[in-house]
């Protein structure tokens, strides 16, 4: 697993048994063109499957990758019920 700051929380709120989901950032930086066309919220629109999450929650191995593909991903303040919310930030 990464050592960053997402993967620690993403593995510790994973574990404690809150759903996990990464957001895009609202620059989009680092996503997909096809994201990028598709987003009309930047910032608040999950970068992975959320149905198909919130069905069977993020397990470490998605968890790494998305760790590997978004490093720049960070927790969001307050979590929403059992959701853990990630999202980049580019300062």
């Amino acid at each position: 697993m990464n050592d960053t700051p997402f993967a620690d929380a993403a593995l510790r709120y994973a574990e404690s048994g809150l759903t996990v989901l990464p957001l895009c950032p609202p620059d989009h930086a680092g996503c997909s063109t096809s994201h990028r066309g598709r987003c009309t919220k930047p910032g608040k629109v999950p970068l992975v499957n959320w149905s198909r999450i919130r069905e069977v929650g993020a397990s470490q191995d998605a968890i790494g990758r998305w760790a590997r593909r978004w490093r720049d991903l960070e927790p969001l303040p307050g979590a929403c019920g059992q959701l853990a919310l990630f999202a980049g930030d580019r300062r």
